[in-house]
């Protein structure tokens, strides 16, 4: 199962994901998918990083961490945040959520 975090204070946001979905070895559409947004995040991050306070990022196979400080990051957040829970709702015991999410009662 793929393990993903996400928690918020002030105006630092933190989201973790790590581990394999293994909903269909050597074709795993779950993990693709979490990759995708993921690295999208980051790449949008990457981007407007002029625009926040701070920025982090840590990337490793099966793992990824993104920390980043400043309102500015919150649309980025909530659109990787609104696909990490559409996944989780299609495809259940394959990811699991974790921690602090507003948007869409996810505590």
């Amino acid at each position: 199962m793929i393990s993903v975090t996400y928690e918020k204070s002030g105006e630092t946001r933190e989201l973790r994901c790590s581990g394999h979905a293994w909903y269909n070895p050597g074709n795993d559409v779950v993990c693709a998918a979490v990759s995708a947004l993921c690295g999208a995040l980051i790449a949008t991050l990457l981007k407007h990083r002029d625009d926040f306070k701070s920025f982090l990022y840590e990337e490793d196979k099966g793992e990824c961490r993104v920390i980043c400080t400043g309102e500015a990051a919150a649309p980025y957040f909530e659109v990787t945040m609104v696909g990490l829970l559409k996944i989780e709702k299609e495809f259940p015991g394959y990811l699991g959520m974790f921690g602090y999410y507003e948007g869409d009662k996810y505590a």
